[in-house]
């Protein structure tokens, strides 16, 4: 982090936040806990996108590019003033300081929405979606997407933002977005998501429980009915004990097979009779 220009050796501050390593396959991510900083920190309240409301405006196209932003964080440099608050402690190594905005800062995601309204401007979001640091790129066809990924890189570049090609997807039909499939006005759900709720095992603590109706819940959308379907679980969550019995299990048999078996989504063609 110091070779990349991150961080640096903090002077002399009265903040040390302790911090935490996300661990992910192949990647270790350093994060700052920075819960106290949060506390006494003004909150900016630029807006975040719905996600709901992006999902809805995406067209029936037939050509997507999935684009990521390679440690999209770091590439917003803190000022001066800022710094100190985001020094941090390390065992047998001199306090530390990022020198670029952190994960774990509370109007973080604010910042990045703001600075990447600015590298995308309106006159592009027609055909470019922006979540945070994932951008969807959509056109009707094969020579317009490569003008309108031109147009892309072109505002990437001059912002200096570089990319995870990694991570990223060009000229496809069905696209992995924000953890749903999307293309050619449908939305689906991402069996590799599913495969995790189906083979979670019966919860034996309200914390596994609400970490099951938390993976669920993301695919609502998908069952009708969804708050009668979980009802029987939900009743689990109420008190402090926590017995399973057989209306739970039906309910977590049921939602699971409702959710391996989802239909698609389809975007309404307004305007259509």
């Amino acid at each position: 982090m110091i070779k990349m220009d991150v961080i640096e050796e903090a002077p002399s501050s009265p903040w040390s936040s302790p911090v935490t390593l996300h661990i992910k396959p192949g990647k270790v991510r350093f994060c700052l806990d920075a819960r106290k900083l949060n506390a006494v920190t003004v909150k900016d309240a630029y807006p975040i996108p719905i996600m709901d409301g992006l999902l809805s405006r995406l067209p029936p196209v037939h050509c997507i590019s999935k684009i990521d932003l390679k440690d999209a964080f770091w590439q917003i440099y803190l000022d001066q003033e800022s710094r100190a608050k985001t020094a941090f402690t390390v065992p047998n190594r001199p306090l530390y300081q990022f020198k670029r905005m952190p994960f774990g800062l509370s109007n973080a995601p604010q910042t990045m929405c703001c600075f990447m309204d600015l590298v995308i401007p309106y006159q592009l979001k027609s055909h470019v979606l922006v979540y945070l640091d994932d951008l969807l790129v959509l056109s009707n066809n094969f020579e317009d997407h490569l003008l309108h990924l031109s147009e892309v890189a072109t505002q990437l570049r001059k912002a200096g933002l570089t990319i995870n090609v990694q991570k990223s997807q060009f000229c496809l039909k069905t696209v992995d977005y924000l953890g749903y499939l999307v293309g050619e006005g449908t939305l689906q759900v991402n069996p590799n998501k599913i495969a995790a709720v189906r083979d979670f095992l019966v919860p034996k603590t309200q914390k596994q429980l609400r970490r099951f109706l938390g993976m669920t819940g993301w695919y609502q959308r998908f069952i009708s009915n969804y708050s009668t379907v979980i009802f029987n679980l939900t009743e689990l969550l109420r008190g402090k004990s926590f017995s399973w019995n057989d209306l739970a299990q039906e309910a977590f048999d049921n939602i699971k097979d409702k959710l391996c078996s989802a239909p698609y989504l389809i975007h309404p063609k307004i305007g259509r009779a």
